[in-house]
């Protein structure tokens, strides 16, 4: 369950994960079921990006 989740989480990031140690990385393939959770994790990570932007944003406003 781990190592599945933590291949989910590399390739939302579009980190390049091997086997091993030893082997070369390569894009590892997501299932459609994968690829659906990295996609949500990937739509997590922007929206709140954005909200944190406009929260700095409105602060500067305010105090301006």
């Amino acid at each position: 369950m781990i190592k599945k989740f933590w291949l989910i989480w590399a390739r939302t990031l579009d980190h390049r994960v091997g086997k091993t140690d030893e082997d070369e990385p390569n894009i590892p393939i997501l299932s459609l079921k994968e690829a659906r959770y990295s996609l949500i994790l990937r739509t997590i990570i922007v929206v709140l990006n954005m909200v944190t932007c406009l929260f700095i944003i409105a602060n500067i406003i305010k105090n301006w």
